[in-house]
Parts: structure tokens; C-alpha cells; sequence
């Protein structure tokens, strides 16, 4: 009966431990998706920064004090906007990497507990 009992209970083991696995494989696809996505799209903007930079080079000469300062405002403001980007993009690359870990530890248990 015990025998049984263990076999019984290794073979629910690694049906959790294929069902865990798809799981963790349909989440890091999602997360690599995600951050093509968003690293594309960033990379896409950063290539528009350098005409911006520009454009207000050649503003700030042509308005006055009041207007050139609200312009330098709002050149702040997007940079503060493309530092969270940054971060965001930066977020994604660890939550990916830490996924990844998670799930080679995930399976290194499995396998160390049906293996014993």
C-alpha cells in the first residue's frame, strides 16, 4: 500500500510540475512580449529626441523670456517623462530576468523532490 501510496503521489507531483511549468513558460513569453514591445517603442521615441532638441534650440532663439522659460519647463517635464520610460523599460528587463529564476528554481524542487 505505501508503494502504491508514493507512486500515487510522485505521478500528482509532476502533473503539478508540468501544469506549473506551462505556466511559467506562457508567463515569460508574456513578459518578453511586453518587453519588445515596450523597448521598441521606447528605442522608436528615442530616435525623435535629437529632432525635439532642435526644434527647441531653434524655438528658444525666436521667443521671448516668459515663453522661452514655459518652453524649458516643458522640455523638463518630457525629460522627467522619458526617465520613467527608461525605468520602466529597465523594470520589465528584471522582472523578466527574476522570472526566469524563479522557474529554474521552481523546477530544480520539482526535480529534487521526485528525485530523493
Amino acid at each position: 500500500m505505501g508503494l502504491l501510496d508514493n507512486q500515487k503521489r510522485k505521478k500528482e507531483i509532476q502533473e503539478l510540475q508540468r501544469k506549473t511549468e506551462a505556466l511559467h513558460t506562457d508567463i515569460s513569453r508574456e513578459i518578453a512580449e511586453l518587453l519588445e514591445e515596450l523597448n521598441s517603442e521606447f528605442e522608436a521615441h528615442q530616435k525623435q529626441e535629437k529632432e525635439w532638441e532642435a526644434l527647441l534650440l531653434d524655438l528658444a532663439n525666436k521667443l521671448d523670456a516668459q515663453e522661452r522659460t514655459r518652453l524649458e519647463q516643458l522640455a523638463y517635464h518630457l525629460r522627467e517623462i522619458k526617465q520613467c520610460a527608461r525605468k520602466g523599460v529597465d523594470a520589465m528587463k528584471q522582472l523578466a530576468r527574476d522570472h526566469k529564476k524563479a522557474a529554474q528554481e521552481n523546477r530544480r524542487d520539482y526535480e529534487e523532490y521526485l528525485y530523493l
